[in-house]
């Protein structure tokens, strides 16, 4: 199964801090195929990401904003949104009459 998924974040704090937490979030989603938008630095979006790979990388993000506290200097999350739906393919797509 895959996932179309959009993740818009704000990360607040001392420049520095707030850089190396904001990097490290970015590798997690980039791990997982889920790329920073063209239209906005605050948005990343996948198009067509594994629903695993994807589930994990997420929960990677998840401990990165609880484990903050390891990275010298104070940063921290001031929101985090995401989107999930699933991608259809043209045959999951089909209507019930056609199935």
């Amino acid at each position: 199964m895959t996932w179309r998924v959009i993740v818009r974040m704000s990360i607040t704090g001392e420049k520095k801090a707030a850089s190396v937490l904001y990097g490290r979030v970015a590798k997690c989603l980039k791990d997982c195929g889920i790329k920073k938008s063209e239209k906005t630095d605050t948005v990343w979006e996948g198009e067509a990401v594994s629903a695993r790979h994807a589930a994990e990388q997420l929960a990677a993000v998840f401990e990165l904003f609880t484990a903050q506290s390891k990275i010298r200097g104070r940063a921290e999350l001031a929101h985090l949104l995401i989107y999930i739906d699933r991608v259809r393919t043209s045959k999951a797509s089909s209507s019930p009459a056609n199935t």
